[in-house]
């Protein structure tokens, strides 16, 4: 009889392990996107600056109830990032969602001044001028 109950605990944890990574993996799947029609020259500080922006919105977002903006400055020249996720996303999936959305973006929206990209559970958008969503 403890041999069945023991068989069927280690089931039980087994299936509830792979329901719980089933539930939680992000869907990144591309809703939209929209890019600045205003570039910035190769080796400027604007590129460096928003890269700084974009990853503290990738890795902080999940720390501040799935909606967070970044502003990075350096040298005068400033860049504003905004990461949102659902929220019934774990942190790690709403970070992994919006490092999806980040390298989006850099296919998509290469060297413009700014750029948002819409997936199904998260969006990215960097603009080098302040606004809020």
């Amino acid at each position: 009889m403890a041999k069945l109950q023991r068989a069927e605990a280690v089931i039980l944890i087994g299936l509830l392990s792979v329901l719980d990574v089933v539930r939680g993996d992000p869907d990144t799947t591309l809703i939209s996107s929209v890019c600045n029609g205003n570039s910035y020259n190769p080796g400027d500080d604007f590129g460096s600056v928003c890269n700084a922006a974009l990853a503290s919105v990738c890795t902080d977002t999940q720390s501040y109830n799935y909606d967070f903006y970044a502003t990075t400055t350096h040298l005068g020249t400033t860049c504003y990032a905004h990461g949102a996720c659902n929220r019934a996303l774990s942190g790690g999936d709403c970070t992994t969602c919006l490092v999806s959305a980040r390298n989006e973006l850099a296919l998509l929206c290469n060297m413009r001044i700014g750029g948002q990209v819409q997936l199904q559970d998260c969006r990215i958008r960097y603009e080098n001028y302040p606004f809020t969503e």
